[in-house]
């Protein structure tokens, strides 16, 4: 498992896409659901509309850490999971939640 390694990696590669004239709406504050519709579905709708690639990085969704339970799939499907976590724990962009 590599955790949080990850992390890194995205934000290089979202670094490089934000950097590529060939996507210029996209920074740290694009919501998700802009980039990947219909891949990136959460149980609620403000926060499917609302999560930004910061707050996907930072965890500050207000999600609890689902990772084993999302960690056997592929990405895509990992991402299309979502839509059958719940959300609620913690208030969104609140505070940092990995648990």
């Amino acid at each position: 498992m590599v955790g949080s390694t990850t992390k890194s990696f995205t934000s290089a590669a979202m670094s490089l896409i934000m950097d590529d004239s060939k996507f210029p709406t996209v920074n740290w504050d694009t919501p998700l659901a802009k980039i990947i519709p219909e891949d990136f579905v959460l149980d609620d709708e403000y926060l499917t509309q609302q999560v930004t690639i910061k707050d996907a990085l930072s965890h500050r969704t207000g999600m609890p850490g689902h990772g084993l339970v999302l960690q056997n799939y592929p990405i895509k499907q990992s991402t299309r999971n979502l839509r059958h976590l719940f959300t609620k724990p913690k208030e969104f962009r609140s505070k940092y939640v990995t648990e």
